[in-house]
């Protein structure tokens, strides 16, 4: 009786409801009726003439202040994945102001909180011909029940070409740097985004084993079909693109959050370039998982397909076309800076005047009260050290321990193996630039002992940071995570025989 009661309240005495609620409710309806009807297949109302109009029309109207952005953003995903030729050739309709009118608005200050995952998969759709995702996203049964709608050569090839006119990367940049203050949290949605192209991009998801067997002529020709995807990388290889993340990292109103997201992007590039990246070794461990547990000894055709697969080395595009030493020749570059702002506001107690980032006391005795309870630990952080500042440290071990011809190996057979090792030109190159980053470093002056004020004041000339690194050490004993960082840098140096640092 009172479940008759209530529904019966319901239908024939409904609640009233505001003009924005109301209209709220409309746009719900309308986009189910919508994502319904693609489902439908055939008898679809949707076609490819209309759904190129709709998507048009859902571009432009993200501008307007009453729409509801997750209602138009989960309408466009879903056109996407149902006719993404349509939507692809829209988002290039006119050119680079036609993308400025189509794409701009889904990295405004209002939308760009909710639609950077959409253009993410627009991206990666228009780019690869097909559906992507980041590694870290994907699981054994999504990579092999994945649906995709493969669009043509020609229509990739415009979209690239458009798309590096737009400059698609340097304006996520801008959103870090103009969005801050509307979304505080909007750089770790950008430094996702970016990362998740170049790692799609730059590391192309391989074709099972029995299909390369069966179409190994096609497969052949396909692959050898530029689309000009180095193109819209390009940029990261040029040392302007990444002035704006290292002036996030000395700016004085810039928040913690866009300092972590701008380190993460820059190490992220550079890990992912060299082929160091935890990200593309996702999808191995997935297929691990996947075929060697709860298995009592046999596998099926298809286990062993995706077993084959997962030993095949992962194919890095950026060291192909590049950009590896192209992206590490602009981080040395930006070198003084990184460590300008790495010892920024950071000082060591090991000089005379100045207050350590750790004061220490005798261990069980508070340094305030004489409360009874858990013990003292013996010291007292003032100054913490911070994520972003460990992201740099952990940059700066990267750039100074990068040697090409070890991540060239992963992805190369054995014979290509053997005449690199045997190539003194080849070893001299790499060794040249890891003695180039070093030699940067170095050439940055040593503080003075009677400097007080040594970072405060020294805004233009960089200090050489091995005294402050081999302090920090002291300065943070618990840091083990730092420490690592600083064994890797001690060890490269060591092994270089580098007698300057």
């Amino acid at each position: 009786e009172d479940s008759y009661q209530l529904f019966s309240n319901i239908i024939l005495d409904p609640p009233s409801l505001s003009d924005k609620q109301r209209s709220t409710k409309r746009s719900w309806r309308a986009m189910k009726l919508l994502i319904d009807d693609m489902k439908a297949g055939s008898s679809s109302l949707i076609n490819g003439t209309t759904a190129n109009l709709l998507a048009k029309e859902i571009f432009v109207s993200l501008e307007r202040p009453e729409i509801n952005i997750l209602h138009v953003r989960t309408l466009l995903e879903a056109l996407l994945e149902a006719h993404p030729s349509p939507v692809i050739s829209a988002c290039c309709a006119g050119g680079k102001e036609g993308m400025e009118r189509h794409l701009g608005p889904l990295l405004s200050p209002k939308t760009s909180s909710q639609t950077l995952p959409t253009v993410t998969n627009i991206v990666l759709y228009g780019c690869l011909g097909k559906q992507g995702k980041a590694s870290a996203e994907q699981t054994f049964q999504q990579q092999a029940t994945k649906k995709n709608i493969e669009l043509s050569p020609g229509s990739r090839r415009k979209f690239v070409r458009v798309l590096s006119d737009w400059s698609v990367l340097a304006r996520l940049i801008h959103c870090i740097t103009s969005h801050e203050k509307e979304n505080p949290s909007i750089g770790e949605d950008v430094c996702e985004t970016i990362l998740t192209i170049v790692e799609c991009l730059g590391y192309p998801e391989k074709k099972p084993v029995q299909e390369q067997s069966n179409n190994a002529s096609s497969s052949s020709s396909s692959s050898s079909s530029n689309i000009g995807e180095e193109n819209l990388l390009a940029p990261l290889g040029q040392q302007s693109w990444w002035d704006p993340l290292v002036g996030m990292l000395d700016g004085d109103n810039t928040s913690n959050a866009a300092k972590v997201a701008a380190t993460r992007i820059m190490m992220g590039i550079f890990t992912l370039a060299t082929g160091r990246s935890t990200r593309i070794r996702k999808v191995n461990t997935i297929m691990t998982d996947a075929t060697e547990k709860n298995y009592d000894g046999e596998l099926n055709n298809n286990e062993v397909i995706e077993a084959a697969n997962k030993n095949q080395p992962n194919e890095n595009k950026l060291l192909e076309w590049g950009l590896t030493c192209k992206i590490h020749e602009s981080l040395v570059g930006h070198l003084p800076e990184l460590i300008h702002a790495l010892l920024r506001g950071l000082n060591s107690s090991g000089r005379e005047g100045e207050e350590g980032a750790t004061q220490y006391f005798v261990r069980g005795n508070s340094p305030e009260n004489d409360v009874v309870g858990v013990p003292h630990p013996g010291r007292c952080r003032i100054v913490p050290f911070t994520s972003w500042r460990l992201h740099v440290v952990t940059l700066l071990a990267e750039i100074l321990t990068y040697n090409g011809g070890v991540e060239e190996n992963n992805n190369m057979d054995n014979n290509n193996v053997k005449k690199k090792k045997n190539d003194k030109t080849h070893d001299d190159a790499n060794k040249t630039l890891r003695l180039l980053a070093m030699n940067v470093v170095m050439e940055l002056k040593l503080p003075p002992n009677d400097n007080k004020e040594l970072i405060s004041e020294n805004e233009d000339n960089s200090t050489n940071p091995w005294p402050f690194l081999c302090d920090w050490i002291f300065e943070y004993p618990e840091n083990a995570l730092y420490h690592c960082q600083f064994i890797r840098l001690f060890k490269a140096i060591c092994i270089e025989h580098h007698e300057v640092s």
